[in-house]
C-alpha cells in the first residue's frame, strides 16, 4: 500500500509479505468450513437421538409383537399408557387378532363337525362291510350291500360339501372368486338343474317342474352357481314327502335377478327358518328314503350366492303350507 502526502512532498509505502496473507486465507478458509460442520454434527446428533427415542415405543411393540403365540387374542395395545401415535396401529392390530381368533375357532368348530359327520358313515360302512363279508344269504347279501352303496354314497357326499365348503371359505377370505366371472342363461341353467334331477324326482314320486321366465342373464361362476341350484332343488326333494310338488322359477324385480325353489311340503317354523342356513343343520325334518342330508347344502347355496353379490333366503311358500328358497343375484 502507497500514499503521498497532503502537500504532495512525502511518499509513504506500507506492506505484508506473503505468508501473512497464506496464513489469513487458511485461518479464514478452516473457519469456513469448521463452523458449518460443528453446526451439522450438532444438529444430525440431535435428531439422532430423537429419532431413537422416537422410535423406542415402536420397538417396544415390535418386541411385543413378536414374543406373541400363534392364536393368542389379547390385546397389543398398552390402553392410556400407550404412546398416542402408536394407538392407530395397536388397535388395527387388537382388532385382527380378534377376528383371527374368530376365524381359528370358526375353522375349529367346522373341523370338528366335518370329522364328526364322516365318522358315522365311516363307521357304518365298516359294520356293513363286515356284515357283508360274513352273510352267505344271497338274499340279505344283496340288502347288506344296497346299504353299503348307501353308506358309501353318503360319505361321499359328505365330503364333496365339506370340500366345496372349504373352497367357498378361502375364496371368501381373498375377496374373490376362483374363476374369472361369465355371463351365463339364468334360464338355461335352471333347465339343466331340473333335467339332472327328473330321474331321482320321478323315482322317489315327486311333481318337479320348471316354470317359464323372462330371457336373462347373471355373472358369475357357471360351476359354482349350478352347485347352488343342485343343492336347492336337492333338498326340496329330500325333505318333502312323496307326491309333493316342487317348481323352479325365476325372474326380474328391479336390478335384481331372483330365482326360486318352492314346494307344498310340511315347510319350516319361521322360528327355525335362519338356523336352516346354518352347517351342519338338519331341521326337524327326515329324509324321503329315512336317511338325513349333511346339512350343508344351504349353508353351501347361501355362500355361494353372497360371494356373487346376491343373496338367499327361505320364507313361506305363495300358496299353503312349503317353503320358497329365493335366490337374488346382480343382473348381468
Amino acid at each position: 500500500m502507497a500514499a503521498y502526502s497532503p502537500d504532495r512532498r512525502a511518499w509513504a509505502v506500507a506492506g505484508q509479505t506473503r505468508s501473512f496473507y497464506s496464513q489469513l486465507d487458511r485461518k479464514l478458509m478452516w473457519q469456513a468450513l469448521l463452523v458449518p460442520l460443528v453446526y451439522a454434527v450438532v444438529v444430525l446428533l440431535t435428531l439422532w437421538i430423537a429419532a431413537w427415542r422416537g422410535l423406542l415405543p415402536l420397538a417396544a411393540l415390535g418386541e411385543r409383537i413378536g414374543q406373541r403365540q400363534a392364536g393368542d387374542a389379547r390385546p397389543v395395545g398398552q390402553g392410556e399408557n400407550e404412546c398416542i401415535e402408536l394407538q392407530p396401529i395397536t388397535w388395527a392390530l387388537d382388532a385382527y387378532a380378534e377376528r383371527e381368533a374368530a376365524l381359528r375357532q370358526q375353522e375349529q368348530r367346522f373341523f370338528a363337525d366335518a370329522a364328526h359327520e364322516l365318522r358315522t358313515p365311516l363307521a357304518a360302512i365298516g359294520a356293513q362291510a363286515h356284515v357283508l363279508s360274513q352273510e352267505r344269504d344271497p338274499g340279505r347279501q344283496a340288502q347288506a350291500l344296497a346299504q353299503l352303496q348307501q353308506s358309501v354314497q353318503r360319505g361321499g357326499d359328505v365330503l364333496s360339501k365339506v370340500l366345496t365348503l372349504s373352497r367357498l371359505d378361502a375364496q371368501g377370505a381373498i375377496g374373490h372368486a376362483g374363476h374369472a366371472p361369465g355371463r351365463i342363461d339364468l334360464g338355461a341353467l335352471l333347465a339343466d338343474g331340473v333335467a339332472e334331477h327328473a330321474p331321482r324326482a320321478l323315482a322317489s314320486g315327486h311333481n318337479l317342474g320348471l316354470v317359464p321366465g323372462p330371457a336373462v342373464s347373471v355373472s358369475g361362476e357357471c360351476a359354482l352357481l349350478r352347485t347352488a341350484v343342485d343343492n336347492l332343488i336337492d333338498n326340496a326333494l329330500r325333505y318333502t314327502p312323496s307326491g309333493s310338488r316342487i317348481d323352479v322359477a325365476w325372474g326380474v324385480r328391479g336390478d335384481e335377478v331372483w330365482c326360486a325353489v318352492e314346494d307344498d311340503g310340511p315347510g319350516v317354523e319361521s322360528a327355525d327358518r335362519a338356523r336352516v342356513f346354518e352347517r351342519f343343520e338338519r331341521g326337524r325334518l327326515v329324509h324321503a328314503e329315512g336317511q338325513s342330508g349333511s346339512g350343508l347344502g344351504l349353508a353351501i347355496a347361501r355362500e355361494i350366492a353372497r360371494q356373487h353379490g346376491g343373496s338367499l333366503r327361505l320364507t313361506a311358500a305363495a300358496s299353503g303350507p312349503g317353503c320358497r328358497f329365493v335366490m337374488t343375484l346382480p343382473a348381468a
